[in-house]
């Protein structure tokens, strides 16, 4: 549990990692290492964990492969983590998924197709860094060029499939992975511990993929098979997938700072029970890509299955393929859930519709809608057509209208909902400014930006954090001298802000108040001419000088310098994207590279182990910054 709640810190604290000047390694490693899957399939690979050019060894009583940055990987075939074995990938490593068009391989089959599958009982440890992403994409995708790849270029290998033992809602209470024959038990999900972990996945690109697993069943960006609230999903990216960007199928695994952009299909999809809750979910769509911002279904076989969906949607931003054309929500088959403080928009229908099969069977949504088992609550709605009637399309065969409920005559959100102008973030990429960047974040004097203090966390979830805005992103003043160092949390770690699809945010290193990148004396004598001797403020931000992540710069942050310089302090850490520490990868490498220099080549068990811990003492540095909670 200790492991778990430090797991969940490390992760939030990570973002101002991006701060740091340490190099990533993602164009600079020395060799690339095939890990090929089982001919056909019908059994778990061995190669990831018998490979010679990967480090194994046991830990925890498991067998456990460690993918670390100065290799790339290649996966040809379902390579497969099974129970009782990990996988851990250092942040900036690459890996790449082969596909039948790749001109190295002569056999056009599907089982060719490399994907990454985490089996029930199985644990993927994938911690990337903001300055330093785990990508995880084609392998004719050149990661050294953001550009030689588009938005539309996608089905060029599988995707990252993760199976557990939570509960599902289908008639056995088991699912096999769409695609998977049911003789590959690794396809295999589902059971009865909704507390199940599969590992934890984080600061992660993943792009281009989505080919078919098996006849017409393409593969997701990310796909969740009844995974439990022990495992941890953070800062996710899916980039140009041909199919949904994320699936969840049953489970009740939380997840926040989520990205999917111009995938063929739907963003965020669930199925089968799916109970988990999310915030800070950001989708977005080409005039030419995507198709619903969120298809939620409830269950499958039967729809009125047990336990019934209940997610919760906190603080998404959806953009469609822009004003008059396509959904940002579709939702049937006995689906229910909530919507708070959320950015609905860019679409012709905000919502296009609920399913509504007629006579009030226990398997409807719009019956779940009526008896308030569907909750929308302090959103916004923009740019629909420019028609109020169409926020919510008009029902069409089989499809409630919705409009009453959100109009209030219901009662199901109404008044709390904001429907109209103006737009309240600052600029949508399209054909019409085609130079301009996406700019997400919510403009100050708008509504959206301020004021939404009811309703916070109405389930009162520990996940959920309090904040007083509508949508992914907080407000931020162009205006200001000083502006605040990380308002964008897709900076830097997204494809979406390397291929600069989304504006630009200034880099900031909490501690370097003279700006010269070293933290060292001269910082200190930076800090004392300025607040007692009209020197110079710290420089490019002032930010720079904030070392104890209060939001302000005075004589406490000389003396967190003074102690982190010369009496083992902790690091400078500022107040960007909650508190947080900097250079502490670099401390990890440094670690790393000890064991190497220690335990090779006489001990690679020792060497593994020694690893391992280097990213556990990783965590325990930062125990007093632990402010998240799953």
């Amino acid at each position: 549990m200790f492991r778990k709640a430090l797991l969940a810190a490390v992760i939030i604290l990570l973002p101002c990692l991006a701060y740091s000047l340490d190099p990533c390694t993602q164009c600079t490693w020395t060799d690339t290492v095939t890990i090929t899957g089982d001919p056909y399939n019908i059994r778990p690979a061995t190669d990831l964990f018998t490979n010679p050019d990967v480090d194994h060894g046991t830990i925890d009583g498991d067998m456990a492969a460690f993918l670390q940055n100065d290799k790339a990987y290649v996966l040809v075939g379902h390579v497969v983590v099974p129970a009782d074995h990990r996988v851990y990938i250092e942040p900036g490593t690459v890996i790449y998924g082969t596909n039948p068009l790749d001109p190295n391989w002569t056999e056009v089959q599907d089982d060719l197709v490399g994907a990454l599958i985490v089996a029930q009982g199985g644990r993927i440890y994938a911690v990337g860094s903001p300055n330093c992403p785990i990508i995880m994409t084609t392998i004719q995708d050149n990661v050294c060029d953001p550009y030689d790849l588009d938005c539309e270029d996608n089905q060029l290998w599988g995707g990252v499939l993760v199976c557990g033992y939570a509960n599902i809602n289908t008639a056995t209470g088991i699912g096999f992975i769409e695609g998977i024959d049911t003789l590959r038990t690794y396809g295999r999900y589902g059971g009865n511990n909704d507390e199940d972990t599969s590992g934890v996945l984080a600061y992660i690109s993943l792009r281009h993929g989505g080919h078919e697993i098996g006849d017409a069943n393409e593969i997701n960006g990310f796909t969740f098979g009844a995974v439990g609230t022990g495992t941890i999903i953070d800062h996710l990216e899916v980039f140009a997938n041909y199919d949904d960007g994320y699936e969840w199928f049953g489970g009740k695994v939380n997840g926040k700072y989520l990205v999917s952009a111009c995938t063929g299909d739907d963003s965020f999809d669930h199925d089968e029970g799916y109970r988990g809750a999310f915030q800070y979910v950001f989708s977005w769509y080409t005039e030419t890509t995507g198709d619903k911002n969120g298809e939620h279904d409830g269950g499958t076989d039967p729809e009125d299955g047990t336990p019934l969906c209940d997610p919760h949607y906190y603080n998404a931003t959806y953009l469609n393929k822009g004003c008059g054309t396509g959904s940002n929500l579709h939702m049937r088959d006995n689906w229910s859930g909530d919507y708070y403080k959320s950015i609905f928009s860019e679409s012709q229908y905000g919502i296009h519709d609920f399913e509504d099969i007629g006579a009030d069977p226990a398997e409807d949504t719009e019956k779940r809608l009526r008896d308030g088992d569907i909750l929308f609550i302090d959103n916004g709605f923009y740019c629909h057509d420019d028609v109020p009637a169409t926020y919510i399309r008009p029902g069409a065969s089989g499809y409630a209208t919705g409009v009453d409920y959100f109009d209030g005559v219901v009662g199901v959100g109404g008044p709390t909902n904001s429907f109209g102008d103006p737009i309240p973030y600052r600029s949508y990429q399209n054909t019409d400014a085609p130079t301009q960047l996406l700019d997400p974040r919510l403009i100050p004097t708008t509504p959206a930006a301020s004021g939404h203090t009811g309703n916070i966390n109405p389930l009162d979830l520990p996940y959920i954090d309090d904040v007083d805005y509508i949508g992914a992103f907080p407000p931020f003043d162009d205006e200001d001298p000083d502006p605040w160092p990380c308002w964008l949390w897709i900076a830097y770690w997204t494809h979406i802000y390397e291929r600069e699809i989304v504006v630009q945010q200034p880099q900031y290193h909490p501690g370097d108040a003279n700006g010269n990148s070293t933290v060292n004396i001269l910082d200190i004598t930076t800090l004392i001419n300025y607040l007692y001797k009209g020197g110079p403020a710290p420089t490019p931000w002032l930010l720079n000088g904030d070392c104890n992540g209060n939001a302000v710069v005075n004589i406490l942050d000389i003396t967190h310098l003074i102690n982190y310089l010369y009496k083992g302090g902790v690091h400078p850490y500022g107040v960007c994207c909650f508190k947080n520490i900097v250079w502490a990868y670099q401390e990890y490498k440094a670690c790393t590279q000890d064991c190497f220099t220690t335990f090779m080549p006489q001990d690679p068990q020792g060497y593994m182990q020694c690893k391992v811990d280097c990213f556990w003492e990783f965590i325990k540095e930062i125990k007093h910054y632990i402010v998240f909670s799953n």
